[in-house]
């Protein structure tokens, strides 16, 4: 794995364990780690949902003929399921329950789309601006999530 990878991995990880800690600071212990483990759980989801978003939209660009577009698409879902898989480390999924996880968006999504690409625009519509916060500015996510987790207290 190169090392662009890696630091893009240990900078989510680290930014999402600092967004927690300055949220989760003035809880108690229990409700601490009841917070930190919802938020990495519902983190690892909307990362799964986003590599599904990016690996299909990929796929149908490939089929479509824009193939600069695919490329980029299916290199951001495979850097979202690297990350999907070290989120749900965190949140001590079992590497089957994200795959499943992984599987039930890419099912969903394809119904949605009615299995075909010229309705693509039914998950670009409901997906792609919140997939690409996810991928381009992952710590704002994870504290979104450690506010609504905490109950939006500070």
């Amino acid at each position: 794995m190169s090392s662009v990878i890696w630091n893009s991995i240990f900078t989510l990880v680290m930014l999402g364990l600092l967004a927690l800690a300055g949220v989760i600071a003035r809880a108690n212990a229990d409700e601490a780690q009841k917070a930190y483990e919802l938020a990495v759980n519902n983190f690892q989801h909307e990362q799964t949902t986003c590599a599904a978003y990016f690996r299909i939209v990929g796929e149908c660009n490939d089929i479509s003929g824009f193939k600069k577009n695919a490329s980029d698409y299916k290199k951001m879902s495979e850097h979202m399921v690297k990350l999907m898989f070290v989120t749900g480390q965190q949140a001590k999924l079992s590497q089957d329950a994200m795959l499943s996880r992984f599987d039930m968006e890419m099912k969903g999504m394809f119904k949605l789309m009615k299995n075909s690409c010229s309705n693509i625009s039914s998950i670009m519509n409901r997906y792609m601006d919140r997939c690409e916060l996810v991928a381009k500015e992952p710590s704002k996510v994870m504290s979104e999530y450690a506010m609504k987790a905490l109950g939006g207290r500070r």
